[in-house]
């Protein structure tokens, strides 16, 4: 919920400085879809007799690639991820 409520306010602060230009960047829409997303499904399960099941889970899981959007702009830190890859 914490991180629900913090990617929530980044997400607004991006909205009010881009304006119109927030949506023109692809991790923008991403970072929106996934907050929108969490906001639903955190709804959906507080809901009684709403069961949808696994998806709210498979929602969560796509938040963890927003490490991706880290990974690509810092060079360090790609290396010690693809070292970590290579290791498993």
């Amino acid at each position: 919920m914490a991180f629900n409520i913090i990617y929530t306010i980044e997400t607004i602060i991006k909205l009010i400085a881009f304006d119109s230009d927030f949506f023109k960047d692809g991790w923008n829409s991403f970072d929106f879809v996934i907050v929108v997303a969490a906001w639903v499904g955190t709804v959906a399960n507080n809901i009684d007799g709403l069961d949808i099941g696994h998806a709210t889970t498979i929602i969560k899981s796509f938040r963890i690639c927003r490490i991706f959007k880290i990974i690509k702009k810092y060079k360090s830190l790609r290396i010690l991820f693809y070292t970590f890859i290579g290791a498993i």
